[in-house]
């Protein structure tokens, strides 16, 4: 029996090699904002392997940098990851664990991609096949953040010390990061709830109260976006 899970598990690690591939440069991208933000290696290291989250901790490094009071930061950041609380009941039924112990290292893993790919997959398999393979997809997305946190904290370090001029340029990678992001969503519908987050942060910002901007920001912007709804056709 043992013997069995193991397989699956490794099986299920296999399965997530496209999350991994995934992963792994925006998880160096973080590690880079982390430094850029002030953090240490270590630093950025342990808000990766106890959030894990990827844009929820863009977010943490991002108010950090704008000065933001620790429990702003916490609040938003929990705010981020709500939508989680919805993943867990849709994707129980398929996985027949029984007690917190065996559900509780399967919620933690349990972001967008490995949701997305374990709703597709569990369906087709066994019932009791289910939980070893969905914490073995767990375990690929993990282990890969965490080895792109590492990667991108160090190698800013490597970079800081052999060309000390890239840190003025690595100091972009957050903001730009964001702009990357958001560029694609700011049409249509999807304008408004960043105009508006922009003006809020920008007239904080102008009447010096910049530890706010971000958060008030970003809760403006969500509060428009769900007041105006779904997007365009």
């Amino acid at each position: 029996m043992r013997k069995a899970a193991v397989r699956l598990w490794w099986e299920g690690v296999k399965d997530s090699q496209p999350i991994m591939i995934g992963y792994f440069p925006v998880a160096v991208m973080f590690g880079i904002s982390s430094r850029t933000a002030g953090l240490g290696a270590a630093e950025a290291l342990l808000i990766s392997v106890l959030v894990f989250a990827g844009a929820s901790q863009f977010a943490l490094v991002g108010m950090i940098a704008s000065g933001v009071s620790f429990p702003g930061a916490l609040l938003a950041t929990a705010g981020l990851n709500l939508r989680h609380i919805f993943y867990g009941p849709a994707i129980a039924p398929y996985l027949g664990v029984k007690g917190w112990k065996q559900a509780l290292p399967l919620a933690f893993g349990l972001t967008d991609e490995v949701f997305a790919s374990a709703i597709a997959v569990l369906p087709t398999r066994d019932v009791q096949d289910r939980a070893p393979l969905m914490l073995g997809l767990e375990t690929g997305a993990y282990v890969s953040w965490l080895l792109g946190t590492v990667t991108g904290a160090l190698g800013f370090q490597v970079a800081a010390d052999l060309v000390p001029k890239l840190v003025p340029i690595l100091s972009f990678s957050l903001p730009s990061l964001f702009l990357v992001i958001l560029l694609p969503l700011a049409k249509g519908k999807g304008a408004i709830p960043a105009l508006v987050a922009a003006t809020v942060a920008a007239g904080l910002i102008f009447c010096g109260l910049s530890t706010m901007a971000l958060l008030a920001g970003g809760l403006a912007g969500a509060t428009a976006g769900a007041c105006l709804g779904g997007d365009d056709e």
